[in-house]
């Protein structure tokens, strides 16, 4: 789904269109749970958030709110409950010991070719620098421009391009 056809698809969500709303959520749904999976690196807490970016969404509808891109709109929103859950580990990981913030990702793969590889991939992103993995993740994941990742990020378009170029570098060197 290109920007103006998720637009078109927006629009008409707001309109009441339900039928809108499931194209919205089968285009945009998988590379919101990847993007919130890098950042909580915790299946169920992504899910969480995937569930919670489309409610938010499906709410907006409801009311006078326009968005221009919302693509960039939705991602963002993503971004920021995933943020907010790594800060509720963090906080309570103070009160108790939680070991859950380093726990790795589990695939449910039979394949052990595409598991090995999903598993050095992984650890390739891991070691990126974390602004780096945002914007890799934005671009591939999420298919977002480097403008839309400007908006998400709040970094300007040239640093996010040059952080992108780094962090593809460093993947390759990391992977090879």
């Amino acid at each position: 789904m290109d920007k103006e056809e998720l637009k078109r698809s927006y629009i008409n969500m707001k309109n009441g269109d339900r039928a809108a709303c499931e194209r919205i959520y089968n285009e945009l749904k998988t590379p919101v749970y990847v993007i919130a999976l890098r950042y909580t690196k915790d299946r169920y807490k992504a899910e969480d958030i995937v569930h919670d970016v489309f409610v938010k969404l499906f709410n907006s509808g409801e009311g006078n709110v326009y968005v221009e891109n919302p693509r960039a709109w939705i991602f963002r929103m993503a971004r920021n409950l995933a943020i907010d859950c790594l800060r509720e580990r963090r906080a309570d990981s103070l009160d108790d010991d939680d070991n859950s913030e380093g726990q790795s990702l589990q695939y449910e793969s039979d394949d052990y070719e595409t598991a090995s590889e999903r598993l050095d991939t992984e650890n390739a992103l891991c070691r990126l620098p974390k602004d780096e993995l945002e914007i890799v993740t934005l671009r591939v994941n999420g298919e977002l421009k480097f403008i839309e990742i400007s908006a998400v990020t709040g970094l300007p378009e040239g640093t996010v391009y040059s952080k992108y170029r780094s962090g593809i570098s460093h993947l390759k060197a990391l992977m090879s």
